[in-house]
């Protein structure tokens, strides 16, 4: 009797140990199976989407004698976007800026304009820094992107018939440019220069180019791509290491460092205050672009922030521009034509 009560205990307390020892450690060497994500921007036929695109810009020029001087803009572009093709994995779309604010804040005054509100409008019609702003302003215009979210082409429209377009546009340049004196010149230069392809670029190509056209990618991987950007009027290579931070059920958050942003050598830069075009030298940069898809894939916003410090020529003087540029777009508005 007595062996057998002892060897009750024995199991009694062989069963307690055994149920109070942890779980299995797992080998060293076996690795956890991370998730594959499939990611695209979606842009549907026939689909017309509307964003506010606001853009803030703070400069600081600093010459030769460490004088600074500095300004900043804060621009309101309302935008529509119509996909009117598909074509083979290439997107065509018409771009307009339906509307837009602009407030430039320098010595402590502020140069204001809505477009739809005249009163307390202060704008100098004439301003280069007004009229690259503005220049696209109810300027519908064709953009084409490839399968990999870069543009293409940016190109008129001319139909139908009458439409205002930057076409349009165009030909009443070329026709004001005959025999003009030094002054009228000087303005057909700025108009012609609001509307070339990189500003159109910069305010239609929303989600950047950061997801090259359909991927499929390992959970915490990192892609790299090399896209354009622009800042204060200045064209740069923006090269990105990306990755997605957050994927659920409602939202696909994607979100690119820019590792080196350069300033692309140019010789006819318009620049605020300065009165004539200058030359980039060089420069580099930092930032940080997000974008942020709903769940079928299209763009709901994107954000970003970037510092650059510039060199640049104006005649003989060189001087630094430090330029520090954050963007904020948001889709206000979607609908089928």
């Amino acid at each position: 009797m007595k062996a057998f009560i002892w060897a009750l205990i024995v199991c009694s307390v062989q069963s307690l140990v055994l149920a109070q020892m942890p779980g299995k450690i797992p080998d060293e060497g076996a690795k956890t199976q991370k998730k594959k994500l499939s990611l695209k921007v979606s842009y549907p036929e026939y689909l017309v989407t509307s964003y506010e695109f606001v853009e803030k810009t703070e400069v600081e020029r600093i010459f030769r004698d460490s004088v600074k001087k500095s300004f900043s803009r804060e621009l309101k572009w309302y935008i529509s976007e119509r996909v009117t093709d598909d074509d083979k994995g290439e997107i065509v779309m018409t771009v307009n800026i339906d509307s837009m604010i602009y407030d430039l804040y320098q010595d402590g005054r502020k140069y204001h304009y809505n477009s739809q509100s005249m009163e307390g409008n202060t704008i100098n019609g004439s301003s280069p820094d007004w009229i690259m702003s503005s220049a696209l302003l109810n300027r519908m215009y064709r953009m084409v992107l490839t399968q990999n979210g870069i543009t293409k082409s940016i190109a008129r429209i001319d139909d139908p018939p009458g439409m205002a377009d930057i076409g349009k546009l165009e030909d009443f340049l070329n026709e004001q440019s005959v025999d003009m004196g030094p002054d009228d010149s000087t303005l057909i230069f700025l108009w012609r220069k609001a509307i070339k392809p990189d500003q159109c670029e910069h305010i239609g190509n929303i989600a950047r180019g950061i997801i090259p056209g359909k991927i499929t990618v390992i959970e915490d991987s990192i892609w790299k791509v090399g896209v354009p950007a622009r800042l204060d009027w200045v064209n740069f290579v923006d090269s990105m290491d990306v990755r997605i931070t957050k994927a659920s059920k409602t939202k696909t958050v994607v979100e690119g460092i820019t590792k080196s942003l350069r300033p692309l050598r140019a010789h006819d830069v318009v620049l605020h205050d300065v009165p004539g075009v200058c030359t980039i030298l060089g420069g580099n940069g930092t930032g940080k672009t997000t974008i942020t898809l709903n769940p079928r894939g299209r763009l709901n916003a994107m954000d970003s922030e970037k510092n650059a410090e510039i060199r640049v020529k104006y005649n003989l003087e060189e001087f630094t521009e430090k330029i520090k540029q954050t963007i904020s777009c948001n889709m206000t508005g979607r609908d089928k034509w």
